[in-house]
């Protein structure tokens, strides 16, 4: 995860007043598999440990988790597996890190917070419902990328300002951006690989 840990997901089986359930634990372990810390999840908690994790800067780590009742959280924790902070989003929404902090993108609305989950920049992106979930991703050079239904954005994660827009993915064409401004845009059909400086 990040060059810093590896991360194992650990499910067992739990009883309460409610019934059955799974319950899951997050252990995480350095680069010589020596134990570092662990964190439990609350009661009936779904998350993904291979989807759903990130370190932020100072060192805590980051996921997102379904708890029942309360709904799509962020929950961070520090190298003692403690809880620093929780964070309700959209079930919808795509998270990302990025230097910093983190972004949240859900409900027409990309958001930037700090290390510590507090709000630091907000701006609206109107994208259809009907069309494909959008998503972020970490670029290259740690600017985020955008891919909304009718382009991909390439935005300063600390002002949220678009820094460069570029088309879709096709059947035939890929764009891949590289960072520091290049976009490689790759076409099947003609197999040909063309560079761009955005």
């Amino acid at each position: 995860m990040d060059g810093q840990y590896i991360v194992s997901q650990v499910e067992f089986s739990s009883k309460d007043s409610k019934g059955a359930y799974q319950k899951i634990r997050a252990d995480f372990y350095n680069s010589k598999l020596g134990h570092v810390f662990s964190y439990s999840f609350p009661a009936r908690a779904y998350t993904d440990i291979s989807e759903a994790v990130w370190t932020l800067d100072g060192g805590n780590v980051m996921f997102r988790v379904n708890i029942p009742e309360k709904g799509n959280q962020l929950v961070a924790v520090n190298a003692k597996g403690k809880a620093q902070w929780r964070l309700s989003i959209a079930g919808n929404a795509d998270v990302e890190s990025a230097k910093g902090g983190f972004a949240v993108f859900g409900s027409n609305e990309l958001r930037f917070y700090n290390a510590k989950g507090g709000l630091v920049t907000k701006r609206k992106l109107v994208v259809q419902h009907e069309a494909p979930m959008f998503t972020l991703w970490k670029a290259a050079d740690q600017k985020l990328l955008v891919r909304m239904n009718d382009r991909q954005l390439i935005v300063n994660p600390a002002t949220l300002k678009t820094l460069y827009e570029f088309p879709l993915d096709t059947a035939d064409v890929e764009y891949r951006y590289t960072g520091n401004g290049y976009l490689y845009r790759i076409s099947e059909s003609s197999s040909q690989i063309s560079q761009f400086v955005l």
